[in-house]
C-alpha cells in the first residue's frame, strides 16, 4: 500500500550566481510565514532577463521510511507572487538536484502578479529521475529560476513564500509495515517533520 510524507521543508537556501538578479534574504523560502525571498528586478530594462538561481537543500524528513522501501513519485509546491508591471510573461523554471546536479529539469511554473498562489510539479507516480538513496540525501532539494519579457523598466520583481515537497513510498514485501505499523511509521513522519 503507497504511503505519503507530510509536506516537508528545507533547511538551507542559498543564491547561486548564474548572471541574474541577487536573491535577498534567500532563507524567506524555507518556511510559509510573512518572510519571503526576493529577488532583483528582472525584465527588459533590469540587468537580465533571469534571476540567479535560488537552490534549496537539507530536508527535514524525521523518520524515515524502512530500508528498502521503493519510491513512487515526488511532488514539489512552490509558493509566491510577482510584483510590477503586468506586460511580458513572467515564468518559474524548476529543477530536482541532488548536490547541484539537475537530475530533472521539471520545466515552468507560472505565479500571479501581487497575490500569493501556488503550482505543484510531479506526482504520486513520477519520480523525477530521483532514487530513494537521492530523497534521503541531505544534499536532495530544488531549485527555480525566475524569468520575465516585461517591456518595463521597472521588470518585475519575485517573491517566494516557500518550496516545500513530499514524496510517494512503498515499504517492502514482507517488511511488517502494514495495518498497524503502517500507520506508526506515519506518525513518526508527521512528528519529524514538524519538531524543530
Amino acid at each position: 500500500m503507497a504511503n505519503v510524507t507530510p509536506l516537508l521543508l528545507f533547511q538551507t537556501a542559498q543564491d547561486i550566481n548564474i548572471g541574474g538578479a541577487v536573491w535577498s534574504t534567500p532563507e524567506g523560502a524555507l518556511a510559509q510565514d510573512f518572510a519571503a525571498a526576493q529577488s532583483g528586478p528582472v525584465g527588459l530594462f533590469s540587468p537580465g532577463p533571469s534571476t540567479n538561481t535560488l537552490r534549496l537543500r537539507d530536508s527535514n524528513i524525521g523518520s524515515p521510511p524502512p530500508v528498502g522501501f521503493t519510491l513512487l513519485g515526488v511532488e514539489l509546491e512552490v509558493r509566491g507572487r510577482w510584483t510590477g508591471n503586468s506586460n511580458g510573461t513572467r515564468t518559474v523554471r524548476v529543477e530536482a538536484h541532488v548536490g547541484g546536479v539537475v537530475r530533472d529539469d521539471l520545466g515552468t511554473g507560472s505565479l500571479p502578479l501581487n497575490l500569493n498562489n501556488s503550482f505543484v510539479k510531479g506526482g504520486p507516480t513520477d519520480t523525477m529521475n530521483l532514487s530513494e538513496a537521492d530523497v534521503l540525501d541531505p544534499a536532495f532539494g530544488f531549485q527555480i529560476v525566475g524569468s520575465s519579457t516585461s517591456l518595463h523598466i521597472g521588470g518585475n520583481t519575485l517573491l517566494i513564500d516557500v518550496i516545500r515537497w513530499r514524496f510517494h513510498w512503498e515499504a517492502p514485501a514482507g517488511s511488517g509495515a502494514s495495518g498497524r505499523s503502517r500507520m506508526r511509521t506515519r506518525e513518526a513522519f508527521v512528528r519529524g517533520a514538524f519538531a524543530s
